[in-house]
């Protein structure tokens, strides 16, 4: 019993050793990841200190942004000044419209007398269409640059 009592304390000292080295072991670990914390730390004001150079200062900031604004206030009185009417006359619109229809009416009565439209079909259209199984659909040259040039 006296042995079993010794054995016990010598592997409690063991067991009190082993717990000391593995705090010891989480220490150096958490040493080296603050060293390595402070190294990153140290290359990123490095890098922001490269980054803004010695021209970039509060004044150079705020020179450039007085700059932005006052094209911005220059292009926002171009775009009121053009906005403006050019001269002072005053439009009736009814005269305008009134001369809108004279010129459609002439337009319509030269038209008419110049061109000459086409029968259209009665029926529908599938029964005026007759193709062949043979034939595949004629191609229109350039129809292709016209869905185009719709799509732009």
């Amino acid at each position: 019993m006296k042995k079993a009592k010794l054995y016990q304390m010598e592997l409690d000292k063991v067991a009190m050793t082993i717990d000391t080295m593995e705090a010891q072991v989480l220490t150096i670990e958490s040493a080296i990841n603050n060293v390595k914390v402070m190294e990153a730390m140290k290359e990123g004001s490095s890098a922001m200190k490269s980054l803004q150079g010695n021209d970039s200062s509060v004044e150079r900031v705020n020179k450039i942004l007085d700059s932005v604004r006052d094209t911005a206030d220059y292009a926002a009185e171009i775009d009121m000044i053009l906005s403006e009417p050019i001269s002072d006359i005053s439009i009736n619109e009814e005269d305008l419209f009134r001369e809108l229809e004279d010129m459609h009416k002439e337009n319509d009565s030269t038209r008419s007398s110049e061109f000459v439209f086409p029968k259209v079909p009665d029926g529908s259209l599938k029964q005026s269409v007759k193709r062949s199984p043979k034939r595949s659909p004629k191609r229109i040259p350039g129809k292709e640059k016209v869905e185009m040039s719709v799509m732009i």
